[in-house]
């Protein structure tokens, strides 16, 4: 049985508000739209720490987003939620859309309201779409749901379900399993996280791919795009939800 988090959500988001704040990473007004809003389960200290077990599930993470990332339980593969749909890419390179009872540690979701976009011209590698957006989002003290739709060649990489006692975050990567795919469509969904979260989430850019067939996807390592729109949808209010 799910437990009741609500309390303690509220509590977190009254001091995640206040330390932000101070940290300068709220820039915007807090809206009353729930759809502006980054909402998380579990923090990425818990992965890091091999704190892997899951006990939200995606039907309660779909109710907050139909766009985001995160993965399952017990570091069960790479999670990409797209269209109000979750999908696992397994290490064996296998893609399958997961039941609603299934557990999540951790989790980033939205609501996907595109408020901006960027044009890529030519060819870009990872880093070079990285500092493109660099140079167009609008404010470094908030989060961005990103999202590119076309035809990419993409280096990504998932990793097998853990066993107790969980190895902490940076052995399981070790053992990561890669796949290079080739001009192939698909969709990657992205977050850009300000400095200020590190240890919540992620800083920086944080990109899943998911093909449209749905057979081929992960966390990726390296991209290549061309002539490609990258679209995003600013969040300036920040939920989470501690285990």
């Amino acid at each position: 049985m799910e437990r009741s988090r609500r309390p303690l959500a509220i509590i977190f988001v009254i001091i995640a508000i206040a330390l932000l704040a101070g940290a300068g990473l709220l820039a915007l007004a807090l809206p009353n739209d729930e759809r502006d809003m980054l909402y998380q389960i579990g923090s990425l200290d818990d992965l890091v720490e091999g704190r892997l077990d899951g006990d939200t599930t995606i039907k309660a993470v779909l109710e907050h987003g139909d766009v985001g990332l995160g993965t399952f339980n017990a570091l069960n593969g790479e999670m990409i939620v797209i269209d109000g749909r979750c999908y696992r890419a397994g290490a064996d390179g296998s893609v399958i859309e997961v039941p609603a009872s299934e557990l999540t540690p951790f989790a980033q979701v939205s609501r996907f309201d595109e408020d901006g976009s960027v044009t890529i011209e030519g060819r870009m590698n990872m880093s070079e779409v990285e500092t493109l957006l660099d140079a167009s989002l609008p404010s470094p003290t908030v989060f961005y749901l990103l999202r590119v739709d076309g035809t990419f060649s993409v280096t990504v990489r998932s990793v097998p379900a853990q066993v107790h006692p969980y190895p902490p975050l940076e052995d399981v990567i070790a053992n990561q399993t890669v796949f290079r795919y080739e001009n192939v469509p698909g969709t990657l969904i992205g977050l850009w996280s300000p400095a200020g979260s590190s240890g919540l989430s992620s800083a920086g850019y944080h990109f899943h791919f998911i093909s449209d067939d749905r057979t081929k996807g992960g966390h990726v390592l390296e991209m290549e795009l061309e002539d490609l729109e990258v679209r995003w949808d600013s969040t300036s209010r920040y939920e989470v939800d501690l285990r």
